[in-house]
């Protein structure tokens, strides 16, 4: 799996498909409903391709390794920027529930927004959660029978009709995409694992 880690960018070469995306953040204000997450350096990786231990790993040196600061957000929401630092700076992510244990996530900067899916795993319910399994919000998630949720825009291509982008405008809408993509990844055991190393 492509190196990456919360942030849209990366998240985007994570996919290689078209993302559920808005014109504007949605999330400003919602409820976080018992989020909370370790503030410090996280790590991600592909535990089949890379065998290292991120607690035994130093984040300057470039190896299979994304790394991450995540902390609290002045604005509110949570401020994730990748170690080293990014030039661009770093993303503000708002979280509320999804639906059960399942997060939603809104991920922002600039007019670069993107949505993904939380989950703390199995039998993890006290926060701040120290490892976290991350989903990116597809177009082809959240369209069911031919038709997406109201309130979503789908954008295909002129020439073969291909899915190439779609836009949220409600945060009902974008709660229900993220419930309908719950349901396709159920059993999804690919979800990329992130994880708290230290403060």
């Amino acid at each position: 799996m492509v190196k990456g880690i919360l942030t849209a960018g990366a998240l985007l070469l994570l996919s290689g498909c078209a993302l559920l995306t808005a014109d504007e953040p949605l999330l400003i204000g919602a409820d976080e409903n018992g989020f909370a997450a370790r503030e410090g350096l996280w790590a991600m990786r592909d535990p089949e391709t890379c065998k290292l231990v991120p607690a035994k790993t130093d984040p300057s040196e470039k190896t299979c390794i994304a790394w991450a600061r995540i902390q609290r957000a002045e604005e509110g929401g949570w401020s994730m920027d990748s170690v080293p630092p990014d030039e661009k700076g770093p993303y503000l992510v708002r979280v509320t529930r999804a639906d059960g244990d399942n997060f939603l996530a809104e991920s922002v900067r600039g007019d670069e927004i993107v949505y993904l899916l939380l989950s703390p795993g199995k039998g993890v319910w006290n926060p701040p959660f120290r490892r976290l399994h991350v989903q990116l919000i597809a177009c082809e998630d959240v369209i069911v029978d031919d038709a997406p949720p109201a309130d979503i825009e789908v954008e295909t291509d002129a020439k073969d009709g291909s899915i190439t982008g779609c836009r949220v405008r409600s945060l009902g809408a974008v709660i229900e995409a993220a419930q309908r993509a719950l349901r396709v990844h159920a059993e999804d055991k690919t979800q990329s694992p992130i994880e708290f190393v230290r403060p």
